[in-house]
């Protein structure tokens, strides 16, 4: 029981970090008016 509930808890913080990483990776496409994304594709 309580490895499933270790196993929640850090697939929650993961995504909770994903997405806080994703809105810096926004942030810095915005800053350099998209040429991290246009280097991705």
């Amino acid at each position: 029981m309580t490895d499933v509930n270790a196993a929640k808890k850090s697939s929650a913080e993961a995504a909770g970090w994903s997405n806080r990483w994703k809105k810096a990776l926004n942030a810095f496409e915005i800053t350099f008016d998209g040429r991290l994304s246009a280097g991705r594709k």
